[in-house]
């Protein structure tokens, strides 16, 4: 190989791929619905990005600082040309965010309304909505203790500065996060069960319909869960922790076990990055502070916090008389001509071979072919490989149904889909108690591949 052959690092070239999707959300052209979407998946895809790629430099960094890689970087070196190029991707995400998508949503007539603008119906609507449906589900946590609560990768947090009302005798001295000693830190971790979107009463103008966030409502009156105290600052922040953890695949005997213990590793590892709001540089300073971040770690945006929680506004537009405009149109998959809908596929299989063209034909064939295989009575086994599977997946319902009819039904789950672990360990038990032979996975190996047989 020429000695001036020169490679190009893994990790800055797929953050440039990062770049050219949140490049399709900055395009006029595109629907802004759309566009949203990839604002949602650049932040998504960035997630990972840090948990995996980076946590895995940051081990580097701190093992062997002077080992360069093929492009000739340093751990050290690449850790901060990422942190350049990222915090200029991030910071022209969220002002394309604010200073144009949302505008134009709004011309659209679906407005995002921060705290400070609510109408008198919109601050009762919002007060009541925290007090009965949000604050239940609510535990705040003080924060400046000896023991610092542990801050789950991944979840969205409200951080607040409390001072006492005056004229209200404490029962306990306040620990300080400032100077003045006077104040306590709370955390409060904001519920992912609950809706993100929060649509406000309805504007006096039809075709106008305006919307705020779930972060927003707690932040604007988390002080209600404080009942004694002002809240004097408040914060909007998530943090990424280390995720590139893995089993020994050869050293265990109870594969699942191991997987579980590294899936509770993840929430306590270490933090690798912490997005926030520029609300209060007070309470960034000590949550930065208490998880070892440096200010090349921390990614402080303005407005809506989050992008990801704009994904969840499609159903909001549905009525506006711009709905369609907003978005693609529906793609309507085509049924293969050469496949029956009604009866079953066994005639045409023996006539000739199939050959589906996803997405453009639609993969309900395939759905369709399980189903069937299930519920017939000339079927002996049902093999399958399974990577990643849905909430609700008719293809896990067909084969309980299966090994429920008496059937031979196999199924290989593979336990090493990032992210999805969880997910498929429960699948794998709840397939097991339907009687289904589950094999978890192959020693070393990774299976993507989809296969099915039927016999």
């Amino acid at each position: 190989m020429p000695a001036n052959y020169r490679f190009f690092n893994r990790e800055l070239s797929w953050i440039e791929f990062n770049a050219r999707v949140l490049n399709e959300g900055s395009r006029k052209e595109v629907p802004l619905l759309e566009r949203l979407s990839f604002l949602g998946i650049t932040s998504t895809n960035f997630e990972e990005f840090f948990q995996v790629r980076v946590a895995s430099i940051k081990r580097l960094a701190a093992e062997t600082p002077h080992l360069t890689d093929s492009s000739g970087l340093t751990p050290v070196q690449l850790l901060k040309q990422i942190s350049l190029r990222c915090h200029e991707i991030v910071k022209l995400q969220y002002e394309t965010l604010q200073k144009d998508i949302l505008p134009k949503l709004s011309e659209k007539g679906l407005s995002y309304v921060l705290p400070d603008s609510f109408s008198a119906q919109q601050k009762s609507f919002t007060q009541n909505y925290f007090l009965y449906d949000i604050s239940p589900v609510l535990t705040p946590q003080r924060a400046d203790g000896a023991v610092f609560p542990n801050i789950r990768g991944g979840c969205l947090y409200a951080a607040f500065i409390l001072e006492p009302m005056p004229g209200i005798h404490l029962k306990q001295t306040p620990l300080s996060v400032s100077p003045d000693a006077t104040c306590t830190l709370a955390l409060v971790q904001i519920p992912s069960n609950l809706p993100r979107i929060i649509q406000l009463p309805e504007s006096t103008v039809v075709s106008q319909k305006q919307f705020t966030t779930l972060d927003d409502v707690i932040a604007l009156y988390g002080r209600e869960l404080f009942p004694g105290y002002n809240a004097k600052e408040t914060l909007l922040f998530k943090v990424d922790r280390d995720a590139d953890l893995a089993v020994d695949e050869e050293a265990t005997s109870n594969y699942i076990q191991e997987m579980e213990k590294v899936l509770e590793k993840r929430q306590n590892s270490f933090a690798v990055r912490m997005v926030c709001n520029s609300t209060s540089a007070k309470i960034r300073s000590v949550i930065q502070e208490k998880l070892c971040l440096t200010d090349d770690d921390v990614y402080q945006v303005d407005g809506l916090f989050d992008p990801q929680t704009l994904m969840q506004i499609a159903p909001l537009a549905e009525g506006l008389p711009v709905a369609k405009d907003l978005s693609y149109p529906e793609w309507k998959h085509i049924f293969p001509q050469n496949l029956p809908e009604e009866d079953t596929f066994w005639n045409t299989f023996r006539q000739h071979d199939v050959l589906l063209n996803v997405p453009y034909q639609s993969y309900e064939p395939v759905v369709k072919f399980i189903k069937d295989a299930a519920k017939d009575p000339g079927v002996l086994a049902i093999k399958i490989t399974l990577y990643r599977t849905g909430n609700d997946s008719p293809i896990i319902s067909a084969l309980e149904n299966a090994a429920r009819s008496g059937k031979s039904v196999t199924a290989f789950v593979e336990l090493k889909a990032r992210f999805d672990e969880q997910r498929n360990i429960t699948w794998a038990a709840q397939l097991e108690k339907a009687g289904v032979t589950v094999i978890y996975g192959v020693v070393n190996l990774k299976v993507h591949a989809k296969i099915l047989m039927v016999i």
